[in-house]
């Protein structure tokens, strides 16, 4: 496929980057995932990746592409203009692309990683990608930023949602942040409406999920995993994991935040509640399972 023949080179996160031949030929590959229509041809573009991609008996090489890959991928993904279509045929070919076993290979900070199954150095990609423009003080937030950001977060919770990738305490951060602090007050404020959006699409998205998590640490007696600890936000005075108290409180932020007097913008006052809904309805379908 030619570069002007695909949006994704159309992309403006893909747009301002200088691609080297390599990258460009990735980006390549992911245009035809936006192609794929069915697991078929899903698989098949995973399998195109998989073939791309160096021996792993050569660390360094294969360790680079995959940095890659994922790197290209979450431009595209995050990009403020990329549509739900694509971000949602990108993760069926990654999961098609967990199903192929090259073997394992090192990765730092991470150990031993299976190729493709725990998608080595995807980790260390996100960690890349995630900056949260609510908090940078060096550039001001601005809508292109705050969309970038809701659509990181929305492919993430994509992953999670399909059973790819369990980034669950990059759920708790942002969560965290839009429930546990407190938000500018001002009507239709463009980092209260950011921060929101942001954690609201995990719970849209990966309610049930998280509140199994939550049912993981029940007892108050019990020590979490470390894998649980998250810092409380300043409105939070529960036990700092994931647990029933700290859901509940998000239960009851979002409900009040969904009032008249909290002068939500119209869409993000919708979402909240639409969240509310699936928070309670999780609930539902866990005792009732």
């Amino acid at each position: 496929m030619n570069a002007c023949d695909s949006q994704l080179f159309q992309l403006q996160d893909i747009r301002k980057r200088e691609l080297s031949e390599e990258e460009t030929s990735i980006v390549n590959i992911w245009a035809n995932a936006t192609a794929a229509a069915t697991q078929e041809s899903a698989a098949e573009v995973a399998h195109q990746i998989d073939r791309m991609c160096p021996s792993i008996d050569d660390v360094e090489k294969a360790r680079d592409f995959t940095w890659m890959l994922w790197d290209i991928m979450l431009s595209v993904a995050a990009s403020p203009d990329v549509t739900s279509e694509i971000q949602q045929s990108i993760v069926s070919v990654v999961l098609e692309l967990q199903k192929i076993d090259r073997g394992a290979i090192f990765i730092e900070g991470f150990g031993e990683q299976r190729m493709w199954k725990d998608m080595p150095a995807f980790g260390v990609a996100l960690e890349a990608h995630r900056t949260d423009p609510t908090i940078q003080e060096e550039e001001p937030l601005t809508e292109q930023l705050a969309q970038g950001w809701f659509n990181f977060n929305e492919f993430e919770a994509r992953l999670l949602e399909a059973g790819s990738a369990g980034a669950y305490l990059d759920a708790i951060l942002v969560l965290q942040l839009a429930l546990e602090e407190e938000l500018p007050t001002a009507a239709g404020d463009l980092l209260t409406d950011c921060r929101v959006q942001a954690a609201t699409v995990w719970l849209l998205r990966c309610g049930k999920q998280l509140y199994e998590w939550a049912l993981e640490n029940v007892d108050p007696e019990i020590q979490p995993f470390e894998e649980s600890y998250f810092e409380a936000g300043s409105l939070y005075s529960g036990r700092p994991f994931m647990c029933p108290e700290r859901w509940g409180f998000w239960l009851h932020r979002l409900e009040e935040l969904g009032k008249p007097e909290h002068r939500l913008g119209p869409l993000t006052c919708e979402t909240v509640l639409q969240a509310a809904q699936v928070m309670r309805a999780a609930q539902g379908d866990v005792s009732n399972a």
